[in-house]
């Protein structure tokens, strides 16, 4: 999977840099997680920060694991 926008892959990296996972990893996530929830949005102002945090805290979880 490709991200779509260069601010996409600018996310995708950072969060990959932040929680030390690999970037197929993270853009994975993060396009199935963009997906989710642009889906059945209305607004789409905010829809890469929610997706970014939702991404960040699944990725925890995971490390937790």
């Amino acid at each position: 999977m490709k991200a779509e926008t260069k601010s996409q892959s600018e996310i995708i990296a950072r969060i990959a840099d932040e929680t030390k996972m690999p970037l197929d990893i993270v853009t994975h996530d993060y396009l199935e997680t963009l997906n989710d929830l642009s889906d059945g949005a209305r607004v789409r102002d905010y829809l890469t920060l929610f997706v970014a945090r939702r991404v960040k805290a699944k990725l925890r979880d995971r490390m937790k694991s």
